[in-house]
């Protein structure tokens, strides 16, 4: 694994894929108020004979290959508190159901804790302790915990994505490249796992002559 590190350039054959990867470096510009800038520190040009590509969402490797993301439904927001408490805490995650939404409660180390509540627009997200308690009295009437310092309070939105296609060739996607869905669970990055190792089981056995490339057709084909 090679943190900061990027794929920008990436070429195709019938018998290897030649890469350009870019180390990638942080630099503060600006005055009088600085902020952080991603910056290209070097590339680097490679070759492999298989691509598995776990480039997130934004995959640059299936934009480059040209596979379509449409969207399978309607995206999901949610209005993420993380928080120190005190009192009794659940020490399992739950999960809040309303209708056809769905939060979640994860308890975290040192007493505190982090909620994702699902909320229909943007506007119903109001990052102070007042809109907080609201929230845990009208979706988590069972917790009684208080709420102390807010770490921290976001907006989140997941959409519901599949790629047309999981790959061709060489070149085949795993976790959120070829999928979004909602964080509850972390369902989309536990697919990806399951589909990294599966590739990789496959591409052992292509490459220790076991079997022919019809074995990564197979692979695309089994997950749509």
């Amino acid at each position: 694994v090679e943190w900061g590190h990027r794929v920008q350039g990436l070429e195709p054959s019938d018998a290897k894929i030649q890469l350009t990867v870019a180390r990638l470096d942080k630099v503060s510009t600006g005055y009088p108020v600085a902020h952080t800038e991603v910056v290209v520190d070097k590339l680097y040009e490679m070759s492999a004979e298989y691509v598995v590509a776990a480039d997130g969402y934004d995959s640059f490797v299936r934009r480059r290959l040209g596979i379509a993301f449409p969207s399978q439904g309607q995206g999901q927001i949610y209005s993420v508190f993380q928080f120190a408490t005190g009192g009794e805490l659940p020490e399992d995650g739950r999960l809040m159901l309303e209708d056809q939404r769905v939060g979640a409660y994860w308890p975290l180390p040192d007493r505190r804790c982090r909620f994702s509540f699902p909320v229909a627009t943007a506007e119903e997200h109001n990052p102070d302790a007042v809109n907080l308690k609201a929230l845990l009295s009208s979706r988590a009437p069972w917790f009684t915990g208080k709420v102390g310092d807010i770490e921290w309070t976001a907006l989140g939105m997941f959409e519901q994505k599949l790629a047309a296609s999981f790959g061709e060739g060489r070149i085949w996607m795993a976790g959120d490249a070829a999928h979004l869905t909602g964080p509850l669970g972390a369902q989309s990055m536990n697919v990806g796992l399951r589909e990294g190792a599966d590739l990789a089981e496959r591409i052992v056995r292509i490459h220790r002559g076991d079997a022919d490339s019809g074995l990564l057709v197979e692979y695309g084909a089994s997950r749509l």
